[in-house]
């Protein structure tokens, strides 16, 4: 959609302006910047629709086009764009080969994914590849689908302003180059990271970056690798979640442990046989935690939380039955976690599920009202005997990003 803009008829023709005031066909500069900011979208239908309005901008007169093209290309949707090859080109003769975006989406076409060939494939990931190498600018970026290419011999420039990087199914050697640059990063997501341990040995110097923020989930990280990309933020790292990290947790802890404050393990999707355990074994290795957060416990939960550094001072939990009557009121009377403040209990908006097959819907709703009065009741209980503050959330089974909170 910004090749779009790029390929109107010239600025200033007939054909080419709205009817609007004469008077707003004139306006400074500093005024139309402020009038087509544009906030960035996370949806993609909010960044259609804010696309197809600077879209429209643009034909009013040439000062509004070469305004509305700014913002355009302030934030870029590869997947968006008509042809990838002519964006290069629009980029190459209209910004000397430096676009201005600040926020960078990359990924494939759904029609390459779904019939593309392995040539057409190869084709975008290598413009996609040049693309990145014209951004200078850019703050925020993520790549898809292994999308992201470099090589030793990719002619990269430093990226001082990029905080955020988040990639998925990315073999990790192919990134290396565009880490080495980018030593201002603060938060790193990876998703279905790969590697090759012999492969990524040659990407020396490992990355230099002090990053804050850690996401990462169904990693493939050998314990080499987890210390080649994380040791330099070995000081840095606060908040870490993770999601079917199996082994690769402990690796972590080996490497970042001291320093995270914030712990959150997701929901397990696919939790292999064993990783249960291992995860109970290696919490102990994160000695700051302060904040810990789980969205679903094994039965053997005294294990985790004898493992559990003593320092936590908010732990949240899902609200279900089995964790709160076999472990949480326990371990709270036992004057477990001396320094715990508050207790977070979230609530999943479709979390009576009915296990025990009551004859009717009736009978099943009576049971699931008295357990939720029973249960919260033991937990409010418990809390204020130590002086805790529970703090009740909902939030949908599949929705992690809006949270409601009543304090009680």
């Amino acid at each position: 959609m910004v090749v779009v803009c790029s390929s109107l008829v010239e600025p200033g023709s007939d054909s080419y302006l709205v009817t609007l005031p004469s008077s707003s066909r004139f306006l400074p500069a500093e005024i139309l910047a402020l009038i087509l900011r544009w906030d960035r979208c996370e949806e993609r239908d909010a960044w259609r629709e804010m696309a197809n309005i600077m879209l429209s901008c643009s034909l009013v007169s040439k000062a509004w086009y070469e305004a509305a093209r700014v913002v355009l290309f302030k934030d870029i949707r590869i997947c968006e764009v008509e042809s990838l090859r002519l964006l290069l080109r629009t980029v190459r003769e209209s910004f000397g080969g430096h676009c201005p975006t600040h926020v960078l989406h990359l990924s494939y076409p759904w029609l390459y994914l779904a019939r593309g060939s392995r040539e057409q494939v190869k084709e975008f990931r290598t413009l996609a590849t040049e693309f990145v190498a014209c951004c200078p600018e850019l703050r925020h970026m993520e790549g898809h689908n292994g999308i992201l290419n470099f090589s030793s011999d990719t002619s990269l420039p430093e990226y001082p302003h990029l905080k955020k990087l988040a990639v998925s199914s990315q073999y990790l050697h192919l990134l290396a180059p565009l880490l080495h640059r980018a030593r201002n990063l603060m938060s790193f997501e990876m998703r279905r990271g790969r590697s090759d341990d012999k492969l990524l040995e040659h990407c020396s110097p490992p990355p230099g970056f002090n990053l804050s923020t850690l996401t990462i989930s169904q990693p493939e990280l050998s314990a080499s690798e987890c210390k080649w990309l994380f040791a330099s933020s070995f000081q840095s790292i606060e908040s870490l979640e993770v999601e079917d990290v199996g082994v690769s947790l402990g690796y972590l802890a080996e490497v970042i442990g001291g320093s995270v404050k914030n712990l959150y393990i997701r929901r397990t999707v696919m939790d292999f046989i064993g990783s249960r355990g291992i995860r109970t074994m290696t919490l102990s290795g994160f000695t700051s935690l302060r904040r810990f957060r789980v969205d679903e416990w094994d039965p053997r939960w005294e294990l985790v939380g004898d493992n559990l550094p003593s320092s936590l001072e908010t732990l949240a939990i899902p609200f279900s039955m089995p964790v709160v009557i076999t472990n949480v009121v326990k371990l709270l009377r036992s004057n477990w976690q001396p320094s715990l403040q508050s207790l977070d209990i979230w609530i999943p908006l479709d979390v009576y599920e009915n296990p025990y097959e009551l004859r009717s819907p009736l009978d099943f709703l009576q049971f699931s009202q008295s357990m939720d009065r029973w249960l919260r009741d033991a937990l409010q209980r418990v809390c204020a005997a130590r002086g805790i503050q529970p703090n009740w959330l909902t939030i949908p089974r599949n929705d992690t990003s809006m949270w409601v909170l009543w304090i009680l």
